[in-house]
């Protein structure tokens, strides 16, 4: 809540630096393991996590890992 005006922002990050710290060095070394080919797998756990943490009014986002295309 934010004591100025009194309301809950629409939009907040609940997750731990801790916790992106481990994904990322995690995700480093298994990409220097495996010559880069990690680095997909490596994107969507950092992906997936940074969505999970958000909310927008109280609910949650839910990361599919869904490809973009151009």
């Amino acid at each position: 809540m934010n004591l100025v005006t009194g309301r809950n922002p629409l939009l907040t990050y609940d997750g731990s630096t801790g916790a992106l710290y481990g994904i990322f060095i995690r995700n480093f070394v298994l990409t220097v393991l495996t010559l880069g080919i990690y680095r997909f797998w490596a994107t969507t756990n950092t992906h997936r996590y940074v969505w999970s943490s958000m909310r927008f009014q109280g609910t949650r986002f839910e990361y599919t890992g869904r490809n973009r295309t151009p």
